[in-house]
């Protein structure tokens, strides 16, 4: 695991990835995605145990603070590290990462919890915006700037981008950065706004993940199409990942913003 793994042989049309055993799941055996296993060794889920966001309809694109690689197909990551039993080695469609500059004519160099990883160029395509429904204001603002942050380090009790985030630390400083005050604690997070079914999900709202309101142990921002930024673990950092990222369903779906689009 402490050496880089990197997976060289891409075809057209998809990207050998590690075994299961190179996805360490950050909540435990058998928790990342939901679902079933797939057979073709992978080690992705096929289809997600949790009832999944409606799909974005009528979006345009909005402009990012810089240009993002956004992935399309499943491929190894190169890794120098150091890295965690937590780190993820590979990459799934629709995920984000802060792009640095190109490696060689074949790979991408990004940026990882505040590290250098580096993707092959068949894993997507490089893009300054992101889609999200037409007429948002506040939310695509919120959004965005979480966006500014992917890429930055995971770091326990963290709130700021320069030493790092924790998941709770970095939604606050999203909320901060456009002048919405919220609490510091996920446990304190989870009781704020108004609880909503996940086919109400909009961008900027939060996911809350644990067995009970007291058990709150993770929280996540939801930016559309299915997907979540959060600030994930140490080895992953700020990152974009799947809503369903654990095989339990969210306890609670928080819309902090109410009417505001």
């Amino acid at each position: 695991m402490k050496k880089a793994l990197w997976i060289a042989l891409c075809s057209a049309s998809l990207c050998l990835v590690p075994t299961m055993a190179a996805f360490a799941d950050p909540y435990g055996p058998g928790a990342s995605f939901g679902g079933s296993y797939i057979s073709d060794g992978f080690g992705y889920y096929q289809q997600p145990a949790n009832p999944q966001p409606p799909a974005d309809t009528n979006t345009v694109e909005y402009q990012l603070p810089f240009t993002v690689l956004y992935t399309v197909d499943y491929c190894g990551i190169s890794d120098p590290g150091p890295i965690t039993e937590k780190t993820d080695l590979g990459t799934m469609p629709n995920q984000m990462y802060r792009y640095i500059d190109d490696l060689d004519a074949n790979t991408y160099h990004v940026r990882k919890d505040n590290r250098d990883v580096y993707i092959p160029k068949t894993a997507g395509y490089l893009t300054n915006t992101i889609k999200l429904p037409q007429g948002l204001d506040i939310r695509a603002k919120l959004v965005t700037n979480a966006i500014s942050y992917l890429g930055s380090l995971y770091t326990f009790g963290g709130s700021d981008g320069a030493s790092g985030f924790d998941c709770s630390g970095f939604v606050m400083t999203c909320y901060n950065s456009i002048g919405v005050s919220i609490p510091r604690s996920t446990k304190e997070q989870v009781k704020q706004g108004t609880a909503i079914d996940v086919s109400q999900i909009r961008p900027g709202d939060l996911i809350f993940y644990g067995a009970a309101e007291d058990s709150v142990n993770h929280v996540a921002m939801y930016i559309g199409g299915g997907m979540v930024i959060h600030s994930k673990n140490t080895g992953n950092g700020v990152c974009v990942d799947p809503y369903s990222m654990r095989q339990d369903a969210p306890f609670r779906i928080v819309n902090i913003l109410g009417d505001q689009n």
